[in-house]
């Protein structure tokens, strides 16, 4: 009985490390989606001139965006009749697990900016943006890298002394 349990511990504890490095890694595969819908909204911008409205229903015909769920939440309120600052706060807050608050608090401020200027000074609102993100994405990259292999293998180093401790 007591090998059952050190091995449960065990496999419990490689599964906490599995996790962490997995929810790094999300952490970076978000951002890297945020960086592609900020570079889609500017070509949209740049190339087509699309109103807001039409922006979002392009940005969620897009696939490779699907784990943006705000996107498609701000795009119903839109169809709703909400206001787009409105709209795109409140899916932000919904999808508030996505990103840190420094993060939410860019995004809002890309709301509220974005469809209340020409369209020149929007392209450069959302290259601003983009150089954040970019910022957000180095410093994830480089947590990931240091600290998702690291957190699994130090786990099942533990789960392994706490296994030849209890046998």
């Amino acid at each position: 009985m007591k090998l059952l349990g050190a091995g449960l511990l065990w496999t419990s504890l490689i599964c906490v490390g599995a996790v962490y490095s997995i929810k790094l890694k999300k952490r970076v595969d978000i951002l890297e989606k945020t960086l592609l819908m900020l570079e889609e909204m500017k070509m949209l911008l740049k190339y087509l001139n699309v109103p807001v409205n039409e922006m979002l229903k392009k940005l969620c015909e897009k696939d490779y965006l699907s784990e943006l769920s705000f996107l498609y939440e701000c795009s119903f309120e839109l169809q709703q009749n909400r206001d787009f600052p409105v709209a795109w706060r409140d899916s932000l807050e919904n999808s508030s697990h996505l990103y840190k608050s420094a993060e939410i608090d860019r995004l809002l401020q890309l709301g509220q900016n974005l469809g209340a200027s020409d369209a020149e000074n929007q392209i450069k609102l959302l290259d601003l943006q983009t150089v954040y993100f970019e910022e957000y994405l180095d410093i994830a990259k480089n947590k990931y890298k240091k600290q998702g292999n690291t957190a699994l293998t130090l786990s099942a180093l533990a789960g392994c002394m706490i296994f030849i401790v209890i046998i």
